[in-house]
């Protein structure tokens, strides 16, 4: 049994025959006369009263014949049956009438046994139809695999037979002989000789070429296929000539039973509109392909499979829609997930350098598929999923080169002795994580940021570093969804360093004494911090996590991180009124006030302390000496004390500082000027050796004196707190006044005054004739002529 496949330009025909069994005058009429008759049912009930096998009835009987007529005018049938003497012809041009005739050509057109159709074609049809390598591809492509060879005619080029050669330089010859001129041949180029002696010649003819040569391996036991054939049919099926990183490849039994051969490429496709993709697997049925790629089928983190499902149980003749809604595909699709899962489980274990390349390819996919909730992952699917995550830790940074070349050294900068070339750093999954946990860790750390450098480099992660614990650093934009949806693993839970609430597990009894002496000794300063920077920050508290630095900023538990932060402000450019609801609410999170931490142990925090206790205890100083200098004034401010304690019963605040409005500073956004800088600085000498005033000259010039120091400290305080958001990655409110008060630090430290403008250019030569000459030019206004009247 074979099938020959011929396209004719000339005629514009398309021929199709076969070695089968062919059909007598009758079976034409009956299988090829009504439209939609299928002659495979009666086969197949006919066989299923005999007991015999009805495994292989695809391609007999009038199968879909009528879906010639999409492409043809008219329709020719010959047929020759082994239970009939004669060959006949059916032929229609779809009009509703057919015609069966014997045939009656000559000894070429008898077949024989089997049969053969010929498809006249439509004019709009023939550039595809007459197309010998489009034909092929579609042939390669629906029946590539069935049992049957196909043979496509085709021109190739084929050696000529030396004799056949011999032959024609004779006549070539004798030609020459017998003609009237005789022309002196030119003396050969001996070398072109011998290079066209070493070329072999050759000569275009029209042949039969097997072209489905490809064997259907999934049908195979997988025992049997090696990994080279694995590989020989990926690079000839898919075209690719990378390795696939890993293959699947099962059979199934029990309520459907079916094979499967899958294949994880080297390449991920892209994630532009990935969920409106379809599955790139394709389904045989009885070797015949049925479709060639499923929408809705696997989850989309599971999309890049790339393969085939075969099974006898599918039918041949439905719809696309009605397989895909098929009890079948449900149950293969539950299958497929949980094969494939295990197969990349058995990758990490059994070649973790090969699944750690798979996992830089797929990392979207694999946190993806954590991250959201909806997929059609079940609860132990999505267990699984959780161990084939990967991710830098601190540890692992710390071992990996810096400033390197590569795709992160580009990133950071040529030369950054900082850059860190991600694909240097190895990756630790969760399991391995927990494993290397010291003992009295509680917790999971990680910190999300732009980049590994940024996040290793964070005040965050310095006390956790310091006590040696490990951090998963999650420079990767998915990083965060993942992290909200990772609760905890193995009991333990998760916790991100740029949130408040770090605990001290391992804390022993002197240490919880030694913390609760420096509350108690930085309580004036925690709240002279806290008010003064009320419209920024919740509360101030002293740093369980720092080393370092002098101080950060840090979020609520419930709160954004600075990472998050920075991602909802990249997705807030869109428009709609969804957009702009979600960038109002996105603008009051980003006002919600933060957290500040000090650092006892650093010396900045530490002469801050001891500046805020030398301003209160001048501020006490200043009291006394006015209300001996300006009793009445003190008997008025005692007396608006007393009314508003009445109104603001239980606010200590507000009526301890009621009295003290002359000694606080009246704006703490006003821009401070850089004298102000240059008199604190005089001044910061001589604070410890504060002289009482005792007149009303010298308490002037010592109030005066106290403002400049209290305003400069404010504005350092102010500038320090913006610092520390935008070390920890945070966005600074107000950016103006921001780099306004950097430039007031900057003047003082130059001794550049306020008052000092920018100086112009001095002008040429040439400039000061052209204003010259254009003032002489200028005529002077003349008087207007007034009206008399």
């Amino acid at each position: 049994m074979e099938i020959k496949v011929r396209a004719d330009p000339e005629l514009h025909t398309l021929t199709i025959r076969d070695t089968g069994l062919g059909m007598t005058r009758d079976e034409l009429v009956t299988n090829l006369g009504n439209i939609g008759k299928s002659g495979t049912e009666d086969m197949l009930t006919t066989l299923m009263e005999k007991g015999q096998d009805t495994g292989d009835l695809i391609g007999k009987f009038g199968v879909g014949f009528y879906s010639a007529f999409l492409v043809a005018e008219s329709v020719i049938v010959a047929s020759k049956s082994p239970n009939s003497d004669k060959q006949y012809i059916w032929m229609s041009d779809a009009g509703g009438k057919f015609r069966v005739m014997e045939d009656v050509r000559g000894e070429e057109a008898q077949l024989g046994r089997g049969t053969e159709i010929t498809l006249v074609l439509k004019e709009d049809a023939r550039d595809d139809f007459e197309n010998v390598d489009h034909v092929e591809e579609i042939v390669k492509k629906y029946s590539q695999f069935v049992d049957y060879p196909i043979y496509l005619e085709k021109t190739v080029e084929k050696p000529i037979e030396e004799n056949k050669t011999e032959d024609t330089e004779k006549d070539a010859e004798t030609t020459k002989e017998d003609g009237d001129v005789t022309v002196e041949d030119e003396k050969p180029n001996e070398d072109d000789d011998d290079d066209k002696k070493d070329e072999p010649k050759t000569e275009k003819v029209q042949e039969f070429v097997h072209i489905n040569t490809e064997k259907p391996l999934w049908l195979r036991d997988p025992k049997e296929v090696s990994e080279e054939q694995y590989k020989e049919f990926y690079n000839a099926v898919y075209k690719d000539n990378k390795e696939p990183f890993t293959h699947i490849h099962f059979r199934a039994e029990g309520d459907f039973a079916f094979q499967a051969m899958l294949y994880v490429p080297a390449t991920a496709p892209s994630l532009v509109d990935l969920r409106k993709l379809s599955s790139n697997v394709m389904v045989y049925s009885r070797r015949v392909l049925i479709m060639d790629e499923i929408s809705n089928f696997l989850p989309w983190p599971l999309i890049f499979l790339q393969g085939v499902i075969s099974s006898d149980e599918l039918q041949l003749n439905v719809s696309r829609e009605t397989i895909q809604g098929t009890r079948e595909l449900r149950i293969a699709k539950k299958t497929i997930i949980n094969k494939a899962l295990a197969a990349l489980l058995e990758l990490a274990e059994s070649n973790p350098e090969n699944y750690t390349k798979f996992f830089r390819e797929y990392s979207q996919f694999i946190k993806g598929g954590v991250a959201d909730q909806r997929s059609d992952f079940s609860e132990s699917q999505q267990n699984k999923l959780k161990e084939l995550l990967r991710f830098p830790t601190s540890r692992t940074v710390a071992k990996a080169p810096r400033g390197t070349s590569g795709i992160g050294a580009m990133i950071s900068g040529a030369g950054d002795p900082r850059s860190i070339a991600p694909e240097e750093v190895e990756l630790v999954s969760l399991s391995d994580y927990v494993s290397n946990m010291k003992e009295g860790q509680k917790y999971i750390y990680y910190l999300t940021g732009t980049s590994l450098e940024d996040i290793d480099d964070s005040p965050f992660v310095e006390g956790v570093k310091g006590k040696g614990y490990e951090v998963f650093y999650l420079a990767d934009p998915p990083d965060e969804s993942v992290m909200g949806a990772l609760k905890d693993y193995k009991d333990r839970q998760f916790k991100d360093l740029s949130k408040t609430d770090i605990e001290d597990d391992d804390d022993d009894e002197v240490t919880k004494a030694a913390r609760e002496a420096e509350e108690k000794r930085f309580e004036p300063l925690k709240k002279w911090l806290e008010k003064i920077l009320r419209d920024f920050s919740d509360k101030t508290v002293i740093s369980k996590r720092l080393k370092n630095s002098a101080c950060t900023v840090v979020s609520s538990e419930g709160g954004w991180s600075p990472n998050m932060e920075r991602l909802v402000q990249m997705q807030a450019h869109a428009s709609g009124e969804e957009a702009q609801f979600q960038r109002m609410m996105t603008q009051m999170r980003m006002k919600d006030k933060k957290t500040f931490e000090i650092n006892p142990a650093h010396p900045i925090i530490v002469s801050l302390l001891d500046r805020v206790e030398t301003s209160n205890h001048e501020r006490e100083i200043l009291k006394d000496v006015k209300k001996k200098l300006f009793p009445e004034e003190e008997k008025k401010d005692s007396e608006k004390e007393t009314k508003e304690g009445e109104e603001k019963k239980g606010d200590e605040e507000e009526s301890s500082s009621s009295s003290d409005t002359e000694f606080e500073p009246q704006s703490q956004d006003d821009k401070i000027s850089s004298q102000t800088y240059e008199r604190a600085k005089s001044n910061a000498s001589t604070m410890h050796t504060f002289t009482t005033p005792n007149t009303v000259d010298e308490f002037e010039l010592a109030k005066r004196a106290f403002f400049d120091r209290e305003k400069a400290l404010i504005q350092v305080v102010r500038l320090m707190f913006e610092n520390a958001m935008y070390r920890s990655g945070y966005e600074v409110r107000d950016r103006i006044k921001f780099s306004d008060r950097v430039d007031g630090v900057i003047k003082g430290a130059l001794g550049i005054g306020d008052n000092e403008a920018v100086k112009e250019a001095e002008k040429t030569e040439a400039e000061s004739v052209k204003e010259e000459n254009v003032a002489e030019e200028t005529p002077e206004p003349q008087e207007p002529v007034r009206d008399e009247l």
